[in-house]
């Protein structure tokens, strides 16, 4: 399909309203310049969302191409512990793409808990994962919701967009992000804030998984 620039339309938008004959010329000529910035908007938009569409589809081209980390090197990587939590378990699986899972624990303060699952985007299937992550936050802007229970939003954090969802009775946390363009990373938290919950997830150092 031939794309019409934001100049044609514009100028279509202004010949139509000239020639009707419901109003007054000024009201016209406001109704036509509103008409004019609203359809350039939208062109600009749609610009905008045709490049992230392309950086994505030939990022994930690339990753698809890349080798996903295995099991020995995330069992390498994985730290002991984080910000005074003890690692209590791991698990490792290359089902839906190559992926690590960590819990955490404050041996002092049992509230205090995280679990991360680190999601390589390399490979074939990763490279899927990653995809439906990249798009479904790269395309979300200005999106929050809050009700009694709890709040979400999408934010911008280092360049990139995550989603963050704090539970307000119980205290828990999520977060989903990508990280290096490459690894999805997404973090549970109980007895942390968001704050909290996102120096843990710089603590992990995951682009050292590449």
């Amino acid at each position: 399909m031939k794309r019409i620039s934001s100049y044609l339309i514009a100028v279509m938008l202004v010949s139509t309203v000239m020639i009707s004959c419901n109003s007054g010329p000024g009201k016209k000529l406001k109704e036509a310049k509103e008409k004019v910035q609203t359809t350039s908007r939208a062109v600009k938009g749609m610009s905008k969302m045709e490049k992230e569409s392309d950086d994505i589809g030939k990022r994930v081209e690339a990753l698809s191409k890349q080798a996903p980390f295995t099991n020995d090197k995330f069992k390498k990587w994985m730290p002991e512990q984080i910000n005074g939590m003890k690692r209590t378990s791991f698990e490792f699986t290359s089902t839906m793409g190559n992926q690590g899972r960590m819990s955490y624990e404050d041996e002092i303060d049992n509230n205090k808990k995280i679990k991360v699952s680190v999601i390589d985007g390399a490979g074939e299937m990763g490279s899927v994962i990653y995809a439906s992550q990249a798009f479904l936050t790269g395309f979300m802007d200005n999106y929050e919701t809050e009700s009694e229970s709890k709040t979400e939003k999408i934010v911008e954090r280092k360049g990139k967009k995550a989603m963050e969802t704090f539970y307000k009775k119980d205290n828990k946390c999520e977060i989903k992000t990508v990280i290096d363009d490459r690894f999805i990373v997404i973090a549970e938290s109980d007895g942390m804030s968001i704050d909290e919950t996102w120096n843990a997830i710089d603590k992990l150092n995951v682009g050292k998984l590449k």
